[in-house]
């Protein structure tokens, strides 16, 4: 069908192996992602979900394991996105919500140095914290998944869930994190496709606050007159389109012929960690003003005496994209795309926050 509104997101860099390279505690499951992404990059989804279950321990991507640890929710997390990425919408979507259900929102932030080693160290069955875009991703791939499948009724909880967690993280003081406005775009699109206009049109209004999509401001005008929900900027929007419609002038059925498409691509593999023993000084200087004067006055000892020369910590590397472009067709015609929500920038701005205080966390033990 013709899509009549064309709105389209990129996320250029959401990945199969999106979730998980928080992870610094566990060498063994390192080496599971490693040969995850091997199978990836020789076109073999399948064999990266055959390593996800024996590791799980099951038969098949329908089972769980029976006991979960930080491991076992962060392998759940990989297999769905695998499932995602193979159409195992459904399967996906269960994936993931198991593994949410064991797995906490990391804040350094208010952690104590003192228990970052302990965290960086707890092995296998301490519970999986996870980075604040990571919490908010989960609940954008699970609109997806169900948008996929057509069940609005789990999407609209997605959303729900998304704008919980948002909201959580700005009753924390983390108000900037809060910000996904690929998100708020899609809850805004579930909630369209449901008929809830007026929460449609404010997780639109929150995405355009956030950053501009090029098709969206027509999107909002077109549901306009299905609600008689009014802001200053959907005022202005309005007066700004001479066919505007007016309020209580909703065009529910669209004709025959007519729908909306909506388009995600998704590309390339997110960045992961790997051990690299990190110099003295380079340790220090990264660990900053979270050290204490006498831990550095004590790590620069030992550094001169050469008892310490340096210090194992990961690093993340970025993986190179598959492809440079992506471009959608609709009746053979070129339709135009923007960016969704680039996942690697994510990953990489939540690592940056964080690394001089986990740094500092060995230096202290």
């Amino acid at each position: 069908m013709l899509s009549r509104r064309r709105r389209l997101g990129l996320p250029r860099h959401l990945s199969l192996l999106f979730l998980g390279v928080w992870a610094v505690s566990c060498a063994g499951y390192a080496g599971n992602v490693r040969d995850m992404r091997h199978a990836l990059h020789a076109d073999n989804p399948s064999t990266a979900i055959d390593m996800v279950n024996r590791n799980l321990r099951v038969p098949d991507a329908d089972k769980y394991p029976k006991k979960m640890g930080s491991t076992q929710s962060l392998l759940l997390l990989e297999r769905a996105a695998l499932l995602q990425g193979i159409g195992e919408y459904q399967a996906s979507a269960m994936n993931f919500r198991v593994a949410e259900r064991h797995m906490e929102m990391l804040d350094v932030r208010r952690m104590p140095v003192g228990n970052i080693s302990q965290w960086i160290f707890s092995g296998q069955s301490g519970i999986y914290r996870a980075p604040f875009y990571e919490k908010l991703m989960l609940s954008v791939l699970n609109m997806l998944n169900y948008l996929a499948i057509g069940d609005l009724e789990n999407a609209r909880v997605a959303a729900r869930r998304f704008y919980l967690t948002q909201s959580h993280l700005r009753d924390i003081g983390a108000a900037r994190d809060a910000h996904l406005p690929f998100g708020s775009y899609l809850a805004g699109f579930v909630f369209e496709q449901s008929g809830r206009y007026e929460e449609a049109l404010q997780f639109y209004e929150e995405a355009l606050r956030r950053r501009t999509f090029v098709g969206l401001p027509q999107a909002m005008i077109n549901i306009a007159g299905c609600t008689t929900y009014r802001t200053s900027r959907l005022n202005e929007l309005l007066s700004l389109d001479p066919d505007a419609p007016a309020a209580s002038s909703c065009q529910q059925n669209a004709p025959p012929g007519y729908g909306t498409i909506l388009v995600v691509p998704a590309m390339g593999l997110a960045p992961h960690k790997v051990a690299r023993r990190v110099p003295i000084g380079a340790a220090i200087v990264l660990a900053g003003v979270f050290l204490a004067p006498e831990v550095a006055a004590n790590a620069n000892t030992l550094a001169v005496k050469g008892l310490l020369k340096w210090v194992n910590f990961p690093e993340l590397v970025q993986a190179p994209p598959a492809f440079d472009t992506v471009s959608v067709q609709v009746n053979d015609a070129l339709a135009p795309v923007e960016m969704g929500v680039d996942v690697s920038a994510q990953a990489v701005r939540a690592w940056q926050q964080v690394q001089g205080k986990l740094m500092a966390g060995p230096l202290c033990a």
